[in-house]
């Protein structure tokens, strides 16, 4: 009973499908879900207990490889493909009373709930059944990211920490830098990886046009779910399904930004607890499957989201995943916030308290900007 008890927090990414589609069938607005995930998360994050305890080895095992786990990760999957159809029919639909601003705030909202399935697949493909990685592959055709496994199995967790990892942003880099060289980046070294294991698994001197080459097949795949929004929805429903999948893999690459974020800490390849950012807000935690505990992730790379762990001596941000994504994208602020934490984790001491006021002073300033900011949006929405 207590597993099914526990399991029930983590049907939260499905909540927030309602709230999308509770401010559209009765409000006729499209901001509610990206309002909800700017602003009042975080209120709800500070609500809630941290999540900062871990499981004892009995625990542990108990809750290792529980089917109520699983469902949740596929049952979010399943609700967000509906979403996704339900929200392009929407947009398309001559008879929709959405006006055009509303059709983009829901077509970008939507395209954060289908950015938290990439992790979700994430999960799936770190796991050992057949069933569940084909899960989890199937749901990156559905956002044209095919190559992720590929790049993200055999470099980012092979490399992670080093300087051979390209996912890893360097220090003062900032997220305006970052994205392009990922977002094409990635591509590539997903052909690269391809092509080493196949030289040295096949012996070939052409691995690139091998017919064992997964990326010829992924890159083909990777138009199959826009051919199909064609053929069903016609260039309208094409161009609003390319922006919420560009809005979902933005958000993805913001992820990883911040994950990693200037921590270069090994350099015999060998994973340790340092490689990642962390922190333990229990509502994000709830809604990305304990993502934020990604360090634990990256030294037990197979163990399930539901057992992992987390320690204040590994690195750790001020506040959520969720929130922090909007703090990246004013550089700055970013660096005045996450230096001075990356100077102390390499210096092993611990956050200087003064530095610790600045923060919160800084933070909680930049709250107020984007609860104004998302309000005025709101109600934009509401009047237009």
């Amino acid at each position: 009973m207590d597993i099914f008890l526990d399991s029930l927090q983590f049907y939260a990414p499905i909540f927030n499908n309602l709230i999308l589609l509770l401010g559209v069938e009765y409000f006729n607005n499209g901001y509610f879900l990206g309002f909800f995930m700017q602003c009042v998360a975080k209120k709800i994050d500070e609500i809630l207990p941290l999540d900062d305890k871990n499981m004892n080895k009995e625990e542990q095992n108990r809750k290792k490889n529980h089917f109520l786990y699983t469902i949740p990760l596929f049952l979010a999957i399943i609700s967000d493909t509906f979403q996704m159809f339900y929200v392009i029919n929407k947009v398309t639909n001559s008879s929709s009373q959405l006006s055009g601003l509303n059709c983009f705030l829901l077509i970008s909202s939507a395209g954060l709930t289908l950015g938290n399935t990439i992790n979700i697949s994430h999960e799936l493909i770190h796991r050992l059944t057949t069933l569940e990685q084909a899960a989890g592959f199937l749901n990156f055709v559905r956002v044209m990211y095919c190559h992720y496994p590929i790049f993200h199995l055999l470099s980012h967790h092979k490399y992670v920490g080093t300087e051979k990892d390209p996912i890893v942003a360097k220090k003062d880099e900032t997220l305006y830098q970052y994205l392009p060289r990922q977002l094409w980046g990635n591509y590539v070294v997903s052909w690269k990886c391809e092509n080493e294991r196949l030289i040295q698994q096949e012996k070939t001197s052409l691995p690139q046009f091998h017919y064992k080459n997964r990326m010829i097949y992924n890159t083909l795949l990777q138009l199959a779910f826009p051919l199909l929004i064609l053929t069903i929805y016609r260039r309208k429903g094409l161009y609003y399904y390319l922006w919420m999948v560009f809005v979902a893999v933005l958000e993805a690459e913001i992820v990883e930004y911040l994950e990693h974020y200037g921590l270069f800490v090994t350099k015999d390849n060998k994973v340790s607890y340092d490689c990642a950012w962390n922190c333990p807000q229990r509502y994000t935690n709830m809604s990305s499957f304990k993502l934020e505990r990604h360090a634990d992730h990256h030294v037990n790379a197979y163990k399930e989201y539901q057992i992992s762990s987390f320690e204040y001596s590994w690195p750790q941000l001020p506040e959520s995943y969720l929130f922090m994504m909007q703090v990246s994208m004013k550089p700055q602020l970013w660096f005045s916030i996450m230096n001075p934490r990356l100077e102390s984790f390499f210096a092993q001491k611990e956050v200087p308290k003064e530095h610790q006021e600045f923060e919160k002073k800084k933070l909680d300033n930049f709250y107020k900007q984007q609860l104004l900011t998302h309000s005025i949006i709101l109600l934009i929405s509401f009047l237009f």
